[in-house]
């Protein structure tokens, strides 16, 4: 105890007195907007009394090859909500409802042994990877964010009671919890190893399953050592798999994500750097407004509550089926050479 009030005063001696803020990004799907959310990560600076300023651009129901059909994605959603920042820290949450694709549903479906499902998710993977690897290395290049570091959570076990018995990610398991939740682990190393392979000195993926199981007393769980024959407990999940914000669950994967992660990270190179200056006239940045993520539409919020329907439906499925047109788009709230401008300037490459 001694030892960590000397750090924060330490720390606190050596920050400028317009420091800037440890900048983090959320990007991709529910687990960033709904649950546990970017609201926990606020709270666990908060909490570990590190100034952070955390902004979300993450969408519910998408999937990480909608997000890469704008290769640039991930610096365009940099660029609208920190302009005149670096992003320090990305969570990437993106790649669980790529796996809720009829395509992918139907080899799992088919597979006649568990060898063969994990097989089909294999190669589904393959193509899920390729799509974040192409974001990743546009966000980490130099000129854009080359000192961001990026982290990956693997997600944790749902609810697996009434309408949420089914994960549509394991159709071959049926209403078979161990193998549903076999699955999951299994698919671990297939969700964040090749992202950690690509990029050693930014990324890090990591397993927090039976997070929420241990949040929620279930009995021989803890994080990273999931209980393999029941789910997450219910009253600490919303719409199936997501740790609902405010309850032990999220709180948990919150502390997880600090532990195993952020209590880690060098904060004190970032803090003691001076808050930059803002730019005025000309000179400042034209801003830029995603049409289809920084307001939702009417279909959007429609989506988002698919999962308050009344019939069997997983509500993952439907809301990944309701939103499976959805595509980022972008556009400058001045003119388009402006916006341009804005990767010319930080010599990022446009392709």
């Amino acid at each position: 105890m001694t030892r960590s009030i000397a750090s924060l005063v330490l720390l606190l001696v050596a920050v400028p007195l317009h420091a800037r803020n440890v900048t983090i990004l959320v990007f991709g799907d529910s687990w960033g907007s709904l649950g546990p959310s970017w609201h926990e990560l606020v709270d666990i600076f908060a909490k570990h009394k590190i100034p952070a300023t955390v902004k979300s651009s993450a969408v519910g129901g998408t999937r990480a090859c909608q997000w890469a059909s704008e290769p640039q994605a991930i610096n365009l959603e940099a660029a609208k909500l920190f302009p005149d920042q670096p992003v320090d820290y990305l969570w990437y949450t993106a790649g669980g409802n790529d796996l809720a694709n009829k395509w992918y549903v139907a080899c799992s479906e088919g597979a006649k042994t568990y060898d063969k499902a994990i097989q089909c998710m294999k190669n589904a993977m393959v193509n899920v990877n390729n799509c974040t690897e192409t974001m990743l290395t546009k966000f980490l290049a130099p000129g854009a964010h080359p000192d961001s570091k990026v982290l990956q959570v693997g997600y944790d076990l749902p609810c697996e009671v009434g309408r949420c018995v089914t994960d549509p990610r394991f159709a071959f398991c049926g209403t078979n919890r161990s193998c549903q939740n076999s699955g999951t682990v299994a698919w671990q190393p297939l969700l964040l190893g090749p992202m950690a392979a690509k990029f050693p000195a930014h990324y890090t993926g990591i397993d927090i399953l039976g997070t929420v199981q241990a949040a929620g007393g279930v009995a021989g769980a803890a994080t990273g050592k999931p209980v393999i024959d029941t789910g997450s407990p219910c009253g600490l999940m919303t719409a199936c798999v997501h740790p609902r914000y405010g309850g032990a669950g999220a709180t948990a994967v919150g502390d997880a994500m600090w532990d195993l992660y952020f209590s880690k990270q060098n904060f004190s190179r970032i803090l003691r750097q001076p808050q930059p200056p803002q730019p005025q006239g000309d000179t400042a940045r034209p801003s830029l407004r995603a049409s289809e993520t920084l307001v939702e539409s009417d279909d959007e919020r429609r989506c988002h509550e698919a999962g308050d329907g009344d019939d069997d439906v997983h509500p993952l499925l439907r809301e990944v089926e309701c939103m499976w047109d959805w595509r980022p788009r972008y556009e400058c709230a001045q003119d388009v050479w402006g916006c341009i401008n804005i990767f010319s300037q930080g010599q990022i490459q446009m392709d």
